[in-house]
């Protein structure tokens, strides 16, 4: 009993890790999107 508790348990950790994996790779991405555009505006000018 106390085995498939745990291997709950770690799924649950490791599906809410994957998702904030996932939230941080978004983040980054439209980091990295702002600022592409944002020095292409500054060197077109």
């Amino acid at each position: 009993m106390t085995i498939v508790w745990a291997f709950k348990l770690t799924e649950k950790f490791n599906n809410g890790r994957t998702h904030k994996v996932n939230e941080l790779k978004k983040d980054t991405l439209k980091v990295k999107l702002f600022y592409v555009s944002f020095f292409g505006i500054k060197l077109k000018s």
